[in-house]
């Protein structure tokens, strides 16, 4: 049997410790502020792209565009692998 010394627990301890810090204070957030800047993004073309034919037209296209990437999306969950809790 090998033996493992403190120093590799320890070390893997302080890394897991660092690892765990940055997905939760920097990657989740950036993850979340880039899709939120993409939508917005998204949906300023659609708007401005419906602005020719008056401010109620682009209106609707990017409420029809908003309702579709939410029943897309919604679509989609569907799909995800269900868990199911052992109690």
């Amino acid at each position: 049997m090998p033996r493992t010394g403190t120093l590799p627990t320890v070390l893997t301890g302080v890394f897991m410790t660092i690892l765990d810090f940055f997905i939760v204070n920097v990657a989740i957030p950036a993850t979340r502020q880039v899709g939120g800047a993409l939508g917005v993004g998204i949906v300023g073309i659609v708007f401005y792209d419906g602005l020719s034919g008056g401010v109620t037209q682009a209106f609707q296209h990017g409420v029809v565009y908003l309702i579709m990437i939410t029943l897309a999306i919604a679509g989609l969950v569907q799909l995800l692998p269900r868990t199911t809790v052992k109690a």
